[in-house]
């Protein structure tokens, strides 16, 4: 049982939800990308969640080596010269919210598109998001 919601799109399966990402990121074809796609499916259709956030993990996008080292959401908190984005509607704002990190520091973006570049142009150190959405 996989349950859609947090920045997928509603009228969507949820393999095709999963395979969208590798598409246009990656520019991977579908078949491609849907290999993968049913191996993380898989997995998460041998949990039960009686009250599911996501079927998958958070991940940080980051500047190559890491510089300021950040590996948690308290690392981000304990900064107060990080910002860090978070996808619209996802779980990530929660986490950075509920992790100390102060609410203008903590900077909604629409799609991953927008929090990737807005990494590249430095207007946040960190870009919070589905693992999902990098690892295929």
């Amino acid at each position: 049982m996989v349950f859609q919601h947090f920045n997928l799109f509603p009228h969507k399966c949820v393999l095709d939800n999963v395979t969208l990402t590798p598409m246009l990121t990656k520019g991977m074809a579908r078949p491609a990308a849907q290999k993968p796609a049913m191996e993380l499916l898989d997995m998460c259709a041998a949990v039960a969640y009686s009250e599911p956030a996501l079927c998958d993990a958070e991940a940080f996008a980051l500047k190559k080596g890491n510089p300021l080292k950040l590996m948690s959401y308290k690392d981000i908190a304990d900064n107060a010269d990080v910002k860090i984005g978070a996808p619209d509607g996802g779980t990530e704002e929660k986490l950075a919210l509920e992790a100390g990190v102060p609410r203008d520091r903590v900077i909604v973006v629409p799609d991953g598109q927008s929090g990737l570049k807005m990494l590249q142009d430095g207007r946040i150190d960190v870009y919070s998001l589905p693992v999902l959405s990098i690892t295929i």
